[in-house]
């Protein structure tokens, strides 16, 4: 244990409950108690990439609805693992992780963390999850993601790590 982790902690415990706080002086409980709520009842469930290539985002489509390639962690997999092992499943394409990139929230099932990664082999090929295809960046908002996604954040994530 870090020597300093006695100072440390009562100030980054002072630092949450600060900005806890401010959620309650704007007047906006619920969405202090989604956030603990999400925290305490719905960690991250898996993970998923973000592969662009040529302004355009590597999804799996089955049948009316796209959804981005990932999955849920087999036991003590890391959630990097689990990204790069689903996409490659879902998609034929060996992925390389190149960072991390924040998470998005699936309402009533937890936070998917999402990785930035880049294709380093393999060949596309469908799978049950359905068949890899490359959808222009700009027709994301255009169609019909699983569990009626907002894709705002993901696409946002995208115009800032990828320079589209």
């Amino acid at each position: 244990m870090d020597r300093n982790h006695g100072f440390f902690m009562p100030l980054k415990l002072w630092i949450r409950c600060r900005d806890w706080f401010r959620f309650l002086e704007r007047g906006k409980p619920q969405e202090l108690m989604e956030k603990l709520v999400a925290r305490i009842f719905y960690p991250f469930t898996g993970a998923s990439t973000l592969v662009v290539k040529d302004n355009e985002l590597l999804v799996v489509r089955k049948n009316d609805f796209y959804m981005l390639p990932g999955g849920t962690p087999e036991p003590g997999e890391k959630l990097e693992e689990t990204a790069a092992r689903e996409t490659g499943e879902e998609t034929g394409f060996e992925v390389e992780i190149e960072e991390y990139l924040g998470s998005i929230r699936q309402e009533g099932r937890g936070s998917v963390a999402l990785f930035k990664a880049e294709i380093v082999g393999g060949e596309k090929s469908g799978s049950t999850e359905g068949e890899p295809e490359f959808l222009p960046i700009d027709r994301i908002t255009q169609e019909n993601w699983r569990f009626d996604r907002d894709m705002k954040p993901v696409i946002d994530t995208i115009e800032s790590e990828f320079n589209t």
